[in-house]
Order: C-alpha cells, then structure tokens, then sequence
C-alpha cells in the first residue's frame, strides 16, 4: 500500500558521467497517516536522469530513470538485486492489461446475474467499475508553505477529491526548465501503461493533470475513499554536484525479471 502511494506522490511531483556534474537535490518526507509509517525520500536530477531513493521500514528502494536509453532501473540494495523496464517491456504490460481486462469481462459475463452484480460492485468500489475515471484540477487559491510561496491545487476523480497539493515556483526550488522538464519525461516513459491501467478502472492521475500545474509540490495531501491517507512535505531542495554513478546500476547486482499482472481471483 504504501508502495503504491509513494508512486502517486512521485508521480505528483508527479543522466553517464563518472565525474561530478550540477544537478538539483530534493529532500522529502511521506507518513501514511493510517499506520504512522514515514518514509524518506531523496530525489537527485539533472537534465534527462532521475534517481529515487527510498527508505522506511519495509525497507530501501532505489529508481534510477534514464533518458538517453530510456530505461529504469528499480534496485533493491539489501537484497543486492534490480529489474529493469524498457520500453519493450512497458508495451508488453500494455498488452497484458489489457488481455487481463478482456478476460475479466467475459468472466463476468459467464457470472450468474446477482453474482456478476455482486462482483461488478465489487470492482466498482476497488477501481471505478473498469471505466476510465474523469479527473480534474482547480486552482483554489495561494497560501505559504513553509518560506514557499505557492499556489493550492485541489485534484478530482470522478468529483471526489483524491489529493490537495501546493506548488512552487520552480525558482524557489533551484529547479531549472530541464531538470523540470525530466520528471515529465519519466512519466512519459510510463505512458502506455497509465493509458492502460486507466482503461481498466485506474485513475491515470500524473500524466493527466500534470501539464495543468504550475510550478513544483511541495506538499501533497492524498485521499483514499474521502479519508486523508498520506501526507507528502518538502524538506529540502538544494543544486549541488551529484556524482555521475549516481545514475548508474549499482555493481554485483542480480537481475530479475519483472512480474506479469495476474488476474484477480473471483471473491
């Protein structure tokens, strides 16, 4: 669960050198403010590479996202492991999404009608029924977070609100148009599987309102079923060097393979 909601995070929001290059640091804080968990994240970027590294009590996490090989990385370093997605791959989930949505639909037309009732509300409740979920964003207004002077944006999903946010300018932020333009570039890289997870009931919500922002969060408030389920705050954003390994796959790691999206069982 808390996997998951980083991603959303991230997605609010949402290089290979061996010497040390200008690039942007960005310190922040998730607490899942159903269970207390915090989790600390540290974002290194600079124009068209992208490292997330994550640690919490479920453990350490580390993405590294490049453009000249559009590629990512997702690493494991306690357990001395990484998978890797390319492009290839993102359309072969695509794909696997939707056959899997195939066959949910005539599962539930082989159903017996008050079951395939039952199991339709089910999935209605859980992700929008199989239908694409209509999003929106408003500004609501200007407020000060922190010594950030931003403006408040509030998210829609099918007119219940999912998340609030509150965005900098990126000046405040010492992020410059190409750094920005970076993290627009890994959710472009995730574009067709957004595309398909929204067709089968997800919310598609970064790559969807994204462009409607202005500027940088630096505090996201998100909601699950009306109810406020993680809290997401800016600690710190610095330009700094950042050495060129950082973008680089960690040395001695094993490979493994991605996991293929698995039909749900019947309740």
């Amino acid at each position: 669960m808390m996997r998951q909601r980083w991603l959303l995070s991230m997605f609010l929001l949402l290089l290979a050198s061996s010497g040390a290059v200008a690039g942007v640091v960005l310190e922040q804080q998730i607490k899942d403010t159903t269970t207390g968990e915090i989790v600390r994240m540290t974002t290194y970027v600079e124009p068209g590479r992208l490292r997330i590294d994550m640690e919490g009590t479920a453990g350490a996490t580390i993405t590294i996202f490049r453009a000249d090989r559009q590629v990512v990385w997702l690493i494991q370093p306690r357990e001395r492991t990484y998978q890797e997605m390319t492009q290839r791959d993102i359309e072969q989930m695509a794909n696997q999404l939707a056959a899997l949505q195939q066959q949910r639909e005539q599962m539930l037309k082989e159903l017996p009608p008050e079951q395939r009732a039952a199991v339709e509300a089910m999935l209605k409740q859980q992700m929008g029924g199989g239908k694409q979920v209509e999003v929106s964003v408003r500004a609501v207004g200007r407020e000060s977070v922190g010594n950030y002077s931003t403006t408040k944006y509030e998210v829609l999903a099918d007119g219940q609100r999912t998340a609030v946010l509150w965005a900098a300018p990126l000046t405040e932020l010492n992020l410059g148009p190409e750094e920005h333009a970076t993290f627009a570039q890994f959710a472009r890289f995730f574009e067709k599987l957004s595309q398909s997870a929204a067709q089968a009931g997800g919310s598609d919500l970064f790559t969807r309102y994204a462009n409607v922002i202005e500027g940088f969060p630096v505090k996201v408030l998100s909601y699950d079923e009306g109810e406020l389920a993680s809290e997401q705050l800016l600690v710190r954003a610095q330009r700094q060097a950042v050495a060129g390994d950082k973008f680089e796959l960690l040395p001695g790691l094993r490979k493994q393979e991605m996991p293929k999206p698995e039909l749900e069982p019947e309740p």
